[in-house]
């Protein structure tokens, strides 16, 4: 049985499941990213996180991540919600804040639950793991440039990866030959790509297609 058909059965009592576990569970809801859930051996790890009732806590959702880390964090978890078809999961590195305890760098997974309308997140925290801290970081990276994208310059990605021509695009988005060139120029820049080939290259190694 895996984790999740386990997290569905031990909705309503989470503790059971979570008690035991090496890694951090939170739970977030989809439409608002609110902090539902944290898992037992969390909230003794971080007794001043949870000095205050969860439930209404964390009106802005993500205080609990570092400032500097949670636009990112957020961004990210709505790409995933946005695209949830085209992804079981997505994985990210975040920086978690709780009291007086140094700010620690977390791998989390996060798991979309359609019945529930809520995001499992399984957190661990990293030590020396360099291979995976670097591939979520550069995920994560990747995943909020692309957010930031307009929508008119994500139709555009998928059209190239297409390999349609810029004359075949200009036509099937209803704009000129010229404003497809500023397009592609600004979306290389946004991206920090420099050709075709490393646009493909960042929309297959994220998952973007």
């Amino acid at each position: 049985m895996n984790l999740i058909q386990k997290f569905k059965e031990h909705r309503d009592n989470l503790d059971q499941l979570t008690d035991t576990l090496p890694y951090v569970i939170h739970v977030h809801n989809i439409q608002n990213l609110q902090l539902k859930y944290v898992s037992p051996n969390f909230k003794n790890a971080y007794i001043e996180f949870v000095s205050e009732d969860l439930s209404t806590l964390y009106t802005d959702s993500l205080t609990h991540v570092h400032p500097n880390d949670q636009l990112k964090v957020k961004e990210t978890y709505l790409h995933y919600i946005r695209n949830a078809k085209q992804f079981a999961s997505i994985n990210f590195l975040q920086r978690m804040r709780f009291g007086a305890k140094p700010d620690q760098v977390f791998f989390t997974t996060s798991i979309m639950i359609q019945e529930t309308n809520e995001l499992l997140d399984i957190s661990t925290p990293l030590s020396n793991n360099e291979f995976i801290s670097k591939n979520a970081l550069c995920q994560s990276e990747n995943i909020w440039k692309y957010s930031l994208l307009r929508e008119k310059e994500k139709q555009l990605i998928q059209l190239l990866i297409q390999s349609k021509s810029l004359k075949e695009i200009a036509k099937q988005l209803g704009i000129t030959y010229n404003t497809v060139k500023t397009y592609k120029k600004k979306i290389y820049k946004k991206l920090d790509i420099h050709s075709l080939n490393e646009l493909f290259d960042f929309v297959r190694s994220n998952n973007l297609n």
